[in-house]
């Protein structure tokens, strides 16, 4: 895998995700990054939200989502965040655990329909996810 500013971001959540601090069934993580930073971050849960619930496609799909968890977490933490959003790159890695050979790799994260509903809403420019095994695609 090529090293560049894409990877490291994703690096990064991987590092979220695999943390002992989550449970191993949150395999997703997203963030937003403007200027090089991280603004917020944000984990798949088993839990309902009315956030998620707004972009999901469909009555079951309403549990919090990494993609839309992360855009909640910026929503509720800066004074402009539609500015913010709009002028941010959103993340989203998932890792793939197999317990009987002790590894994990990257896997295709790429946003469900009610997430590319939420990143179109908030005006999100450019979203770059993880493919399986390496690499990730831009959109």
């Amino acid at each position: 895998m090529i090293k560049d500013r894409h990877t490291g971001f994703l690096e990064s959540l991987v590092t979220i995700i695999k943390d002992t601090s989550y449970s191993s069934r949150f395999r997703h993580a997203a963030g937003l990054v403007y200027k090089g930073r991280f603004l917020s971050i944000g984990v798949n849960q088993n839990k309902s939200h009315p956030f998620h619930a707004k972009f999901s496609h469909h009555s079951q799909a309403i549990f919090l989502h990494a993609e839309t968890d992360a855009i909640k977490n910026l929503i509720k933490k800066y004074d402009d965040p539609d500015s913010l959003l709009k002028r941010s790159t959103l993340y989203i890695a998932r890792v793939k655990y197999y317990e009987d050979r002790g590894k994990s790799m990257w896997g295709l994260s790429k946003p469900c329909i009610g997430c590319v509903k939420a990143i179109l809403t908030f005006e999100i420019p450019m979203v770059v996810y993880s493919l399986d095994g390496d690499g990730y695609n831009v959109l």
